[in-house]
């Protein structure tokens, strides 16, 4: 079992590189934001007023400590130059021992270089600047072996059926499964042409009205669209949402019988546990 990481596509195992250690915070910081007003007892908290009533969270660092070996001192500078320009930038980070997990990543501060041994080794310190952990691949879809899944993991292959709800003319209760244990936007699709649709989740309300087609509505990107690609916003009242981990229930009223689908991208606030998830 290989014990490194890819950063931009490339392994560590390709530049020779040994991560020896590793820092990584579970947890990254929250936002917070207070208020002190003289002549009150403590002080006005105003971290989750936000429109998702929730705490944001900063980036956090992950610090690698790194080796490389060579002959003779030229040699381990050609291998230290290749790797600073390997290192440089952003791009997606995967450590091996992570269950799929992918990093957004860029490099927080200069690479330092320290020759051992008469130059034949050297010791190498990065740190990266990451933000939520996500997935390599949206529910919805059928995974696949780049995915980085373990064979052991408690998760079906084909996940089409759990995320595809028929609606009913009238109330519809559906229940949602976010395989992540962070907060995630879905993107939720109706065939056909149901006619009015209301959605409320988490105490927020979405009219779509007067639709004579197929609709995307995409709380990621916050736009509302067709399978052409047709802009759909007049159609559109209310608030985009979000999920948070687990199972969660949303009310969905439509004036015709028409087939959800639901696709997201799991996030995680570190590493993925399928272990839990109650799929029935």
């Amino acid at each position: 079992m290989r014990n490194g990481f890819s950063f931009k596509g490339k392994h560590s195992s390709d530049f020779g590189v040994v991560m020896k250690s590793r820092n990584r915070p579970i947890l990254p910081e929250q936002k917070t934001y207070t208020f002190d007003i003289p002549g009150t007892d403590g002080e006005y908290d105003f971290t989750d007023m936000n429109e998702y009533g929730r705490a944001m969270y900063k980036k956090r660092v992950f610090e690698l400590d790194l080796q490389i070996a060579a002959e003779g001192l030229e040699e381990l500078k050609r291998m230290a130059a290749r790797i600073a320009v390997w290192l440089s930038g952003s791009g997606e980070l995967i450590f091996d021992d992570d269950s799929g997990t992918v990093w957004d990543a860029r490099t927080a501060s200069s690479v330092s270089f320290t020759p051992e041994h008469r130059g034949k080794t050297a010791s190498l310190k990065v740190m990266f600047s990451v933000g939520i952990g996500r997935a390599s691949f949206n529910a919805g879809d059928d995974l696949i072996l780049q995915d980085g899944i373990t064979l052991d993991s408690d998760i079906p292959l084909d996940m089409t059926d759990v995320f595809k709800f028929e609606l009913v003319s009238g109330n519809n209760i559906v229940r949602l499964i976010n395989i992540g244990d962070f907060y995630t936007k879905p993107i939720l699709r109706f065939s056909a042409a149901p006619g009015n649709i209301t959605i409320t989740a988490f105490g927020k309300k979405i009219y779509l009205e007067n639709l004579t087609t197929d609709i995307i509505l995409d709380n990621d990107s916050c736009v509302v669209t067709n399978d052409a690609g047709e802009n759909l916003i007049n159609n559109f009242k209310g608030d985009f949402f979000e999920i948070p981990g687990g199972v969660s229930e949303i009310d969905i009223y439509t004036d015709a019988a028409c087939v959800l689908s639901v696709e997201y991208t799991p996030k995680t606030i570190f590493d993925f546990d399928f272990s839990n998830i109650e799929w029935n």
